[in-house]
């Protein structure tokens, strides 16, 4: 059950985990409660870890994501960039929360991703 939510479940957290027109306190502090369970369940310390694991750590704990979410994110973010626009600042709170060096395994998909956001700012 965790591999079918936990990416759409990072993406809900991460368009509430900062403060915005559509958020408030209480979601706010909601996102960052279930990314720390999220954490936890797969453990890792951080979001991070959580969405692109440090290639040296490649003995994770977690069996569940020993690759991490952000791939399966990005796939969700590029199929619904268009009609939910809380996706733009969804998509810079993942990308930022991800360390050098695991951002360049996503690369194509990250290229993709801000061609389509650069696309939908420029309308």
């Amino acid at each position: 059950m965790m591999k079918k939510t936990a990416p759409t479940a990072v993406i809900v957290c991460a368009s509430h985990v900062e403060r915005h027109q559509w958020t408030s306190q209480v979601t706010t502090n909601t996102a960052k409660e279930i990314l720390q369970l999220l954490c936890d369940g797969c453990q890792v310390e951080n979001t991070s870890q959580l969405l692109a694991p440090n290639r040296k750590d490649a003995l994770c704990k977690s069996q569940v994501f020993q690759n991490g979410l952000l791939d399966n994110v990005l796939d969700i973010l590029l199929t619904r960039l268009e009609s939910w626009p809380a996706l733009h600042y969804t998509s810079h709170w993942c990308i930022t929360q991800v360390k050098y060096p695991n951002l360049g395994d996503h690369l194509a998909k990250l290229l993709t991703l801000s061609l389509k956001l650069t696309d939908n700012h420029q309308e």
